[in-house]
């Protein structure tokens, strides 16, 4: 009953944290790959490293354009979640 008095399901709550994740992704992938290479030193980077690096500007990019060329103006994020961002006031 505690979910209905705050308006909120499961459902709501499932889709504003998936939300979260997706939107913090790249950047949580930067830094554990900063603190990967600052480890490693001179040695050579892994290949993994790189497509972690190609990851994060793959997802930074389609998040930019996503939200610039939707006719709603929705990032990648919220087309995958299909949440929309409602703005309050005047």
């Amino acid at each position: 009953m505690e979910r209905e008095e705050w308006g909120l399901g499961w459902s709501q709550v499932v889709h504003a944290i998936c939300r979260t994740i997706l939107k913090f992704l790249p950047w949580e992938l930067s830094h554990y790959l900063v603190y990967r290479l600052i480890y490693i030193g001179d040695a050579e980077v892994p290949l993994n490293y790189y497509i972690i690096g190609g990851i994060i500007y793959a997802l930074m990019f389609a998040y930019i354009l996503t939200s610039m060329f939707t006719k709603r103006k929705k990032s990648l994020y919220d087309i995958v979640v299909k949440t929309n961002v409602v703005k309050v006031g005047p």
